[in-house]
């Protein structure tokens, strides 16, 4: 049982970072996906700095990562370009978060 919580949990890694990786911006810089951690202190400084669609994006990521989902983001979801709604469509077809 334990074995096969940790290769769930490995599943959920790879899927996170085949979303950060297919986004349009450089989001993977918050990411050791090697070691399977997150800048999480810049991240959440930086998402205040970005404007538009990559702060959607980022702050959809940090959703997934720190697993809070607040209202506003869905709320901005119509906001995003095509290839981001991609991202947040193929996560919601097998929700998951870290």
């Amino acid at each position: 049982m334990q074995a096969e919580a940790v290769n769930h949990q490995q599943w959920r890694h790879q899927r996170f970072e085949e979303l950060v990786k297919t986004s349009d911006y450089h989001l993977n810089r918050y990411w050791d996906f090697e070691t399977g951690s997150c800048d999480i202190d810049r991240l959440e400084h930086d998402i205040l700095l970005l404007s538009g669609d990559e702060q959607i994006q980022a702050h959809f990521f940090w959703t997934i990562w720190t697993g809070k989902m607040p209202f506003e983001q869905v709320e901005n979801i119509h906001r995003l370009n095509e290839n981001s709604k991609t991202i947040v469509r193929q996560w919601s077809e097998h929700p998951f978060f870290l």
